[in-house]
Order: C-alpha cells, then sequence, then structure tokens
C-alpha cells in the first residue's frame, strides 16, 4: 500500500477521533433523575423537562424548557453589589449536590464566583425530578478578612425572559 494513502488514512481516523471525543461530555453524572454534565466549560442541569446551561468561562446561563422548545432565559448572570458573574477576572466554579425538600427530589449546582477583593458570590439552582420549574438561591461567603456589607443581590440580572 502507497504511503500517502496510510498517512491520509491515519489523518482520517486521527480527525474522527478529534471530532467524537469534541462530541463526549467530559463528565457527567445522574443525582435523582437529573443529569448533570459539564462539557468545554459549559455545565449543564438537566431533567428532560427543563435544562440550565452555564457558561463556566462566561459566567452567564441560559434555561430552556425542553417540552415546548423554547429559551425561557437568555444571558442571564448573577450579581452581588456591583460584582457580577459575568465580569473579567472572575473565576466561576461548581459544586454538585443531591436535592430533596418539600418540593421534591433532583439535584442543584452552586456556582461559586471568586474575584479578588471581593467576597465569594454563591448561585444555586436547583431542578427537581419530574418538574418544570427551576428555584435558584443567591448569596455570598464573606472569603474577606473584613466585615462585607450587602446592599443588594440577586440571582437573575439582565437577562432576556421569554414567554414560556
Amino acid at each position: 500500500m502507497n504511503t500517502s494513502i496510510i498517512k491520509n488514512i491515519v489523518k482520517q481516523i486521527l480527525a474522527l477521533f478529534i471530532i467524537f471525543s469534541w462530541l463526549l461530555p467530559v463528565n457527567a453524572q445522574t443525582i435523582n433523575g437529573v443529569v448533570i454534565q459539564e462539557k468545554h466549560n459549559i455545565i449543564s442541569i438537566d431533567n428532560g423537562l427543563i435544562i440550565v446551561n452555564y457558561d463556566l468561562t462566561k459566567g452567564t446561563y441560559n434555561a430552556f424548557n425542553k417540552v415546548k422548545e423554547i429559551e425561557a432565559i437568555a444571558n442571564a448572570y448573577s450579581q452581588v453589589n456591583g460584582f457580577c458573574s459575568s465580569e473579567k477576572g472572575v473565576l466561576n466554579t461548581f459544586k454538585v449536590e443531591s436535592v430533596s425538600d418539600k418540593l421534591g427530589e433532583g439535584a442543584s449546582l452552586l456556582i461559586i464566583s471568586k474575584k479578588e477583593n471581593n467576597p465569594d458570590q454563591l448561585l444555586k439552582i436547583k431542578v427537581y425530578k419530574n418538574q418544570s420549574f427551576l428555584v435558584m438561591q443567591s448569596g455570598i461567603s464573606n472569603t474577606l478578612k473584613n466585615s462585607y456589607t450587602v446592599k443588594s443581590f440577586s440571582p437573575l440580572v439582565d437577562a432576556s425572559i421569554f414567554k414560556g
């Protein structure tokens, strides 16, 4: 067989491998019927009815109604005082937790936004098994040496909200 043909076949196999590895989630788990997956700095929480995609790089999120096939929330971010999760220089990380309360069972994403000289900003997104709503909570963890006055905080800032 010609060496140039072999090189082409190897290149095509390598290209297919790269394409398929891009399509596969980096990390996925199911908790109480809710699927959480991380893929290329996008963390998703999905119960089959709704899905929330949080972009850890941008500090923004979108929510989709999968049944009606519509975007419900677009380009939202969280904010405490003047500190926005979408600002440059913010490091957004996450933790996954199981949820079992009066609303049902499901899972939550805790997004932790860190910025120098600011307390850690917290955004918790809860999604429940077989429910078409989500619960969002906002807060801080004061990692500063001094006290911190919270004048305002919101889990949903500057977003486009659609009828859903």
